[in-house]
C-alpha cells in the first residue's frame, strides 16, 4: 500500500514539475551520443550526424526491417504494452495517475526522443559493424575491439560473425543479432 501511495505521489510530482523535461534532455544528448559512440571507434561528428538522422523518420521496407533485427522499437512496443488501468484489478486513484503520467511524459515528447535515440545508436553500431566486418579481429580499431571484448566477442567469436554475414539494406551493411543464430 506504501508502495502505490509513493508512485502514485512521485507521478503526480513529475507531471507537475516536469513540463520541459524532452528539452533538458535532447541537450544532454548532444553530449551523450558521441561519448558512447566513441567507446566503439565513431567520431562525434558522424555520431551527431546519425542522431539528428535518427529524430527523422526516413528509410523504406529494408531499413526497418534491419531496425526490426536490431531491436530498435522493442522497448516503445513494451512501453504500450501495459495497461496502467488493470493495475489492482481495475481502475483505481493509482492506475489513473499512472495513465496520466504516461500521457503526459508522451506528450513532452521525451519517449520519442529517448526511442529514436536509441534506434539511431544502434543502427549506427550496427552499420559500424556490418562496415568493419571484412577486418580480421586484430585489425579493428583498439576502441572497437574493447568493445566487442565487454560483449564476450573476441578472435574466434568475431570470425563466426563475418562468416554469418549482414544484412544489406539501402546501401548499408548491418550485422545484426541474427547473424549470431
Amino acid at each position: 500500500m506504501w508502495h502505490r501511495i509513493g508512485s502514485t505521489a512521485r507521478a503526480f510530482y513529475d507531471m507537475v514539475y516536469l513540463g520541459f523535461v524532452a528539452g533538458t534532455h535532447a541537450g544532454s544528448l548532444i553530449s551523450t551520443f558521441p561519448s558512447e559512440a566513441r567507446l566503439h571507434s565513431i567520431g562525434a561528428l558522424t555520431s551527431l550526424g546519425n542522431l539528428i538522422k535518427a529524430m527523422v523518420p526516413h528509410g523504406g521496407a529494408e531499413r526497418t526491417e534491419a531496425l526490426a533485427q536490431i531491436g530498435a522499437y522493442g522497448d516503445g512496443m513494451a512501453r504500450h504494452a501495459i495497461d496502467p488501468f488493470a493495475h489492482g484489478g481495475g481502475p483505481n486513484i493509482p492506475g489513473w495517475i499512472a495513465a496520466a503520467h504516461n500521457r503526459f511524459m508522451t506528450a513532452t515528447g521525451l519517449p520519442y526522443l529517448f526511442e529514436h535515440a536509441k534506434a539511431g545508436m544502434r543502427e549506427m553500431l550496427a552499420d559500424h559493424l556490418g562496415r568493419n566486418i571484412a577486418r580480421p579481429f586484430a585489425e579493428l580499431e583498439p576502441h572497437l575491439q574493447n568493445a566487442l571484448r565487454g560483449y564476450g566477442i573476441g578472435a574466434e567469436e568475431w570470425q563466426l560473425l563475418r562468416s554469418a554475414g549482414t544484412l544489406d539494406a539501402n546501401g548499408h551493411k548491418y550485422l545484426t543479432p541474427q547473424a549470431g543464430h
